[in-house]
Protein backbone atom coordinates (compact mmCIF):
# COMPACT_ATOMS: atom_id res chain seq x y z
CA UNK A 1 0.00 0.00 0.00
CA UNK A 2 2.79 2.45 0.90
CA UNK A 3 4.68 1.72 -2.32
CA UNK A 4 1.55 2.51 -4.31
CA UNK A 5 1.16 5.83 -2.49
CA UNK A 6 4.79 6.77 -3.11
CA UNK A 7 4.44 5.85 -6.79
CA UNK A 8 1.39 8.13 -7.08
CA UNK A 9 3.25 10.98 -5.38
CA UNK A 10 6.28 10.50 -7.66
CA UNK A 11 4.04 10.57 -10.73
CA UNK A 12 2.27 13.69 -9.49
CA UNK A 13 5.58 15.43 -8.75
CA UNK A 14 6.94 14.48 -12.17
CA UNK A 15 3.96 16.09 -13.87
CA UNK A 16 4.10 19.26 -11.75
CA UNK A 17 7.87 19.69 -12.10
CA UNK A 18 7.50 19.02 -15.83
CA UNK A 19 5.14 21.98 -16.10
CA UNK A 20 7.46 24.16 -14.02
CA UNK A 21 10.56 23.34 -16.06
CA UNK A 22 8.66 23.81 -19.30
CA UNK A 23 7.97 27.40 -18.21
CA UNK A 24 11.58 27.88 -17.07
CA UNK A 25 12.85 26.54 -20.39
CA UNK A 26 10.66 28.88 -22.43
CA UNK A 27 11.55 31.98 -20.43
CA UNK A 28 15.28 31.44 -19.72
CA UNK A 29 16.51 28.95 -22.34
CA UNK A 30 14.78 29.50 -25.70
CA UNK A 31 15.37 26.58 -28.05
CA UNK A 32 16.20 24.22 -25.18
CA UNK A 33 13.86 21.45 -24.08
CA UNK A 34 13.95 20.60 -20.37
CA UNK A 35 11.90 17.59 -19.37
CA UNK A 36 11.53 15.66 -16.14
CA UNK A 37 12.35 12.01 -16.81
CA UNK A 38 11.72 10.73 -13.29
CA UNK A 39 11.16 11.70 -9.68
CA UNK A 40 12.27 9.45 -6.85
CA UNK A 41 11.12 10.29 -3.34
CA UNK A 42 12.30 8.81 -0.06
CA UNK A 43 9.85 6.64 1.91
CA UNK A 44 9.45 9.36 4.56
CA UNK A 45 8.78 11.97 1.81
CA UNK A 46 11.61 14.17 3.06
CA UNK A 47 13.87 14.08 -0.02
CA UNK A 48 12.92 14.13 -3.69
CA UNK A 49 15.43 13.54 -6.46
CA UNK A 50 14.28 15.11 -9.74
CA UNK A 51 15.92 13.78 -12.91
CA UNK A 52 16.06 16.28 -15.77
CA UNK A 53 16.76 15.65 -19.42
CA UNK A 54 18.09 18.59 -21.43
CA UNK A 55 18.02 18.76 -25.22
CA UNK A 56 20.44 19.70 -26.69
CA UNK A 57 22.61 18.00 -24.10
CA UNK A 58 25.39 20.56 -24.59
CA UNK A 59 23.25 23.10 -22.71
CA UNK A 60 23.08 20.87 -19.60
CA UNK A 61 25.83 22.68 -17.66
CA UNK A 62 24.07 26.04 -18.18
CA UNK A 63 20.74 24.61 -17.05
CA UNK A 64 22.30 22.96 -13.98
CA UNK A 65 24.07 26.20 -13.06
CA UNK A 66 20.79 28.12 -13.39
CA UNK A 67 19.00 25.60 -11.16
CA UNK A 68 21.76 25.72 -8.54
CA UNK A 69 21.81 29.53 -8.56
CA UNK A 70 18.01 29.84 -8.36
CA UNK A 71 17.37 26.86 -6.08
CA UNK A 72 15.37 28.79 -3.47
CA UNK A 73 13.20 30.47 -6.09
CA UNK A 74 12.45 27.10 -7.69
CA UNK A 75 11.72 25.55 -4.29
CA UNK A 76 9.39 28.42 -3.36
CA UNK A 77 7.56 28.12 -6.68
CA UNK A 78 7.29 24.37 -6.15
CA UNK A 79 6.00 24.92 -2.65
CA UNK A 80 3.21 27.13 -3.99
CA UNK A 81 2.25 24.47 -6.56
CA UNK A 82 2.39 21.54 -4.16
CA UNK A 83 1.29 23.16 -0.91
CA UNK A 84 -2.26 21.84 -1.18
CA UNK A 85 -1.09 18.29 -1.81
CA UNK A 86 1.92 17.74 0.46
CA UNK A 87 2.10 18.66 4.10
CA UNK A 88 5.88 19.11 4.09
CA UNK A 89 7.87 20.22 1.08
CA UNK A 90 10.66 17.68 0.50
CA UNK A 91 14.27 18.69 0.05
CA UNK A 92 14.86 18.83 -3.71
CA UNK A 93 17.89 17.37 -5.49
CA UNK A 94 18.06 18.10 -9.20
CA UNK A 95 20.11 15.70 -11.32
CA UNK A 96 20.86 15.97 -15.03
CA UNK A 97 19.87 12.62 -16.55
CA UNK A 98 22.40 11.73 -19.23
CA UNK A 99 20.94 8.30 -20.06
CA UNK A 100 19.88 9.36 -23.56
CA UNK A 101 23.30 10.84 -24.25
CA UNK A 102 25.02 7.60 -23.13
CA UNK A 103 22.62 5.57 -25.28
CA UNK A 104 23.50 7.65 -28.34
CA UNK A 105 27.21 7.22 -27.62
CA UNK A 106 26.83 3.42 -27.42
CA UNK A 107 24.85 3.38 -30.67
CA UNK A 108 27.53 5.48 -32.35
CA UNK A 109 30.31 3.18 -31.14
CA UNK A 110 28.47 0.09 -32.32
CA UNK A 111 27.69 1.68 -35.68
CA UNK A 112 31.34 2.61 -36.27
CA UNK A 113 32.35 -0.98 -35.69
CA UNK A 114 34.69 -0.21 -32.82
CA UNK A 115 35.23 -2.40 -29.82
CA UNK A 116 31.99 -3.70 -28.40
CA UNK A 117 31.47 -1.96 -25.02
CA UNK A 118 29.20 -4.81 -23.91
CA UNK A 119 31.48 -7.81 -23.36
Amino acid sequence: MKANRIARIESFLQEEFGNLFQRIGKSHFPGVLISVTAVKISPDLSVARVYLSVFPFAKSPEVKEFIDTNYMTIKNESSKMLGKHLRIMPELNFVIDDAFEREEEIKRLLKEGGDNPIK
